[in-house]
C-alpha cells in the first residue's frame, strides 16, 4: 500500500529527506518506484490522479475535477459487489 506520492527535481534529495529516523513515514519505507516525466504540467496530472487513485498519507489533495458514475455503472457495480461477497445468490446479468 502505498504512504506517498510526490514530485521531485532532486529525487535522491527527496528520499534522503524521508528516510530520516524522524519523519512520519520513515518507518514505512522498505520500497519505492520512480518515474521520469519530463513534461511538468503531465507530471502534476499523473501526481494528481495517483493521489486521488490510491489512499496514501500524503497530506496534499489532488486537483481533479470530481464526476458522478453513471447510474448504469453504479449499479453494475453493485451487482459485483453482491455476487463477490455472496449476499445474492443470483450471479450478476450483463
Amino acid at each position: 500500500e502505498p504512504h506517498y506520492v510526490g514530485k521531485a527535481t532532486r529525487l535522491r534529495g527527496r528520499l534522503y529527506s524521508h528516510a530520516r529516523p524522524n519523519d512520519r513515514y520513515y518507518n514505512f519505507w522498505d520500497h519505492f518506484s520512480a518515474f521520469a516525466i519530463p513534461d511538468p504540467a503531465i507530471r502534476a496530472q499523473i501526481e494528481g490522479i495517483l493521489i486521488a487513485a490510491m489512499p496514501t498519507t500524503n497530506g496534499a489533495k489532488p486537483r481533479i475535477r470530481r464526476e458522478k458514475m453513471p447510474l448504469d455503472i453504479q449499479k453494475q457495480i453493485q451487482k459485483l459487489k453482491y455476487a463477490t461477497l455472496q449476499l445474492n445468490p443470483k450471479k450478476p446479468k450483463f
